[in-house]
């Protein structure tokens, strides 16, 4: 069994198809699916103000849930506590 991965997101930091900004435990951003945060197979945390943990044990869900996992901190945006 793969290593659980962790990644970290805000509801409202969204690209323009709805699909969710999220960095990992690492630091690297990421693009996911707009369907993660619903997952079933995926566990959801709440944090503080909307923040999301979602927490992925098998990597063939890391896989479909991930868009893109090269994003720069350029093509991300930046907002207090993200």
């Amino acid at each position: 069994m793969a290593a659980e991965r962790h990644f970290q997101l805000h509801p409202e930091y969204t690209d323009d198809d709805g699909n969710f900004f999220a960095v990992d435990t690492s630091g690297q951003f990421y693009l996911l699916s707009d369907t993660a945060p619903t997952d079933d197979r995926v566990d959801v945390s709440e944090l503080s103000d909307g923040m999301r943990m979602l927490a992925i044990e098998d990597d063939e869900v890391v896989a479909d849930l991930v868009l893109s996992d090269d994003l720069g901190p350029d093509e991300v945006p930046i907002v207090d506590g993200f």
